[in-house]
């Protein structure tokens, strides 16, 4: 028996239906970074506030190498091991990547969490690179990667509760 046309009307309306709501339900999905070092409450705030705003939260962890040139010290409080391990444990991250760049900037590592998230969710999936604390959209290195990706920059302007300087401070 030879299918009649009208037979493929549900698969037509099935296939429809599936477009039209992928079209209302397009990812926002959150790019952070930090050099955690430590991690502190504050951070587990701002990621939990992150993931009820969006739908997911991407983290990356500045290398220790990136921290010593920061700081200008030889001695990294918590290694990156051990960061990337904290705020993979998380329940508001959804993924964490070590920094591949070799400067202070996530430039590189931009550019590759976008490609992974368009290639992961489709290329219209909005991206948004948070920014918080003491760092501002107009003074960033990553301001013109952000452009060229089509990536939205949000400054984050509650205030900070928490330092991680002080916690070094104390400690050391």
């Amino acid at each position: 028996m030879r299918p009649r046309w009208w037979m493929w009307i549900p698969i037509f309306v099935l296939t429809w239906l599936f477009f039209i709501c992928s079209l209302f339900t397009m990812k926002t999905v959150v790019i952070t970074s930090w050099y955690f070092n430590p991690v502190h409450p504050w951070h587990i705030e701002c990621f939990e506030l992150c993931k009820d705003l969006w739908d997911e939260l991407w983290v990356i962890i500045n290398t220790d190498e990136q921290i010593m040139v920061k700081t200008g010290e030889n001695d990294v409080f918590q290694d990156e091991q051990f960061r990337m391990k904290v705020v993979s444990a998380l329940k508001s991250v959804d993924r964490v990547m070590l920094s591949v760049d070799i400067d202070a900037s996530v430039c590189e590592s931009i550019k590759k969490i976008a490609g992974l998230i368009r290639q992961e969710y489709g290329a219209d999936t909005k991206i948004i690179f948070g920014k918080w604390g003491d760092r501002f959209a107009s003074n960033i290195p990553e301001l013109q990667v952000c452009k060229d990706c089509s990536i939205e920059i949000r400054d984050w302007l509650w205030a900070k509760t928490h330092n991680s300087s002080d916690y070094r401070a104390k400690v050391m």
